[in-house]
């Protein structure tokens, strides 16, 4: 994990890759590994009973 954090982190440091994402309405930055599991639980938390009432899947 460290590793691939360390090689975002190196991405994101290119002007051109971070123009890019903000072209497409991404939000480019770093998280630790704690700061990334907060958020993906947050984000579980948010949206996994509305997708799972919904039916959505992954084909």
């Amino acid at each position: 994990m460290q590793k691939l954090g360390a090689a975002l982190a190196t991405v994101l440091k290119d002007p051109d890759t971070v123009r890019r994402l903000n072209d497409v309405g991404a939000q480019p930055g770093t998280l630790s590994a704690s700061q990334f599991d907060a958020f993906s639980r947050s984000e579980y938390a948010r949206y996994g009973k509305l997708i799972a009432e919904l039916g959505v899947r992954l084909d």
